[in-house]
């Protein structure tokens, strides 16, 4: 569906891209642009000076000129930064200039990559399955869940999957024998 959508939209894009009208058709006129001088009075005006004095005496309007000094951590960034500011450089490493910039992009992207795997590793999510297919579920022919552990006679289970060559249902009713021991002795309290 998409793709016909997008078949459609380019053939309204090529349509009026070819329908517009050629230069040599088209008049132009011209416009003359005049400038007009303005001619408008102005009235000068000034401050009293009491008023001045007045307003100079209020806190509101006593501005500070005192510089800050920065904060380790300003101060931090600032260092951090420069040594990615290749602008220092004679315009004759013209080459060397294009790589160290190259270098610096690499590095913010970097940067902002582990960035984003942290936050994501922080959430809990899964990323194994990024950059490979999710492994198809193998399906076992024995179903646990609706049998109690109590009643299953696990040896008989185990020597017929050993005999079908089916080792991973061997191997999972080995755990569940090994369940049912526990549950025997009373070391852990199995529910179905």
């Amino acid at each position: 569906m998409l793709r016909y959508l997008f078949i459609v939209l380019l053939f309204f894009i090529t349509l009026h891209g070819f329908s517009q009208p050629h230069h040599d058709t088209v008049k132009t006129s011209v416009f003359k642009l005049v400038s007009k001088t303005d001619s408008s009075k102005v009235n000068v005006r000034s401050f009293k000076k009491s008023t001045l004095d007045i307003y100079r005496k209020l806190p509101e309007f006593k501005y500070n000129d005192e510089v800050e000094t920065p904060s380790w951590w300003t101060r931090f960034w600032r260092w951090f930064w420069g040594l990615f500011n290749f602008s220092k450089l004679k315009p004759s490493a013209g080459a060397f200039r294009i790589f160290l910039q190259c270098v610096k992009y690499l590095f913010i992207a970097l940067g902002l990559a582990a960035l984003v795997f942290m936050i994501l590793k922080m959430a809990g999510v899964d990323m194994s399955y990024m950059f490979r297919r999710k492994s198809t579920a193998a399906g076992l022919a024995y179903n646990e869940l609706l049998e109690d552990i109590h009643g299953v006679n696990f040896d008989e289970e185990i020597e017929k999957a050993v005999s079908q060559h089916n080792y991973r249902l061997a191997v999972r009713l080995l755990y569940l024998k090994s369940l049912k021991q526990l549950s025997d002795a009373g070391l852990i309290n199995w529910q179905p």
